[in-house]
């Protein structure tokens, strides 16, 4: 399953795709990430200026220390570099114009109970004292000049029990983010989601008039 979630009213908070995955490629840290970029067919020329099937791609943090090793982290790698999930069925919302969009032979829309989730107690990765010390670090850089702005992510974990749909489908419908974003793929040893809700519009871009537009 692949949705990406549009929940503002504003110019680029536009689309909702609720779409079946109809194959998933998983990019391991051993493989070359430009031949898996390459494997990736795009959309045919006759569909770019409208909606088609195409590619949902979820790209992970370290992949930014594969493509520039000064970036690694110590961290272990314990999720994929990247994963794109196929969507060749599929219902597409403008939201602009109210007006939803099939692609391919997606399944009927139907409305469904919400599905029940609990999770925590949440610990953190770090602890105070070492977030505190890296902040700490941060700002000694920004004063050297060495960077202007540093994103000091901040990792909880925590049991989880129920529905990681229901989760995504409160969170996005309380935090009232224009940007959202739901994988689901089946790995070796479990299923695996990814859950993604933002205020930010990291890229948004228009091939018609050549147009790229960031929104932090």
């Amino acid at each position: 399953m692949a949705v990406l979630w549009s929940g503002g009213s504003g110019e680029h908070a536009r689309w909702t795709v609720l779409a079946r995955a109809s194959a998933v490629r998983v990019l391991e840290p051993a493989a070359d990430p430009a031949a898996w970029a390459r494997s990736l067919q795009p959309a045919s020329a006759a569909h770019r200026d409208a909606i088609a099937p195409g590619w949902m791609v979820c790209l992970g943090y370290e992949l930014g220390g594969v493509l520039e090793p000064v970036a690694r982290g110590a961290e272990a790698n314990r999720w994929p570099l990247a994963v794109a999930v196929r969507c060749d069925d599929a219902w597409v919302r403008d939201n602009h114009r109210g007006v939803w969009h099939s692609v391919g032979s997606p399944p009927a829309l139907e409305a469904t109970p919400p599905r029940a989730w609990r999770a925590g107690p949440l610990a953190s990765a770090m602890g105070e004292s070492g977030y505190a010390a890296r902040a700490a670090r941060a700002v000694e850089y920004i004063r050297a000049g060495d960077v202007y702005q540093v994103n000091l992510a901040h990792e909880l974990s925590g049991p989880f029990h129920g529905s990681a749909r229901g989760l995504f489908r409160d969170w996005v419908e309380r935090s009232g983010a224009w940007y959202g974003a739901y994988l689901e793929w089946d790995a070796v040893e479990r299923r695996r989601a990814v859950l993604s809700a933002s205020p930010e519009l990291f890229m948004a871009f228009d091939p018609a008039s050549r147009r790229l537009v960031t929104r932090p």
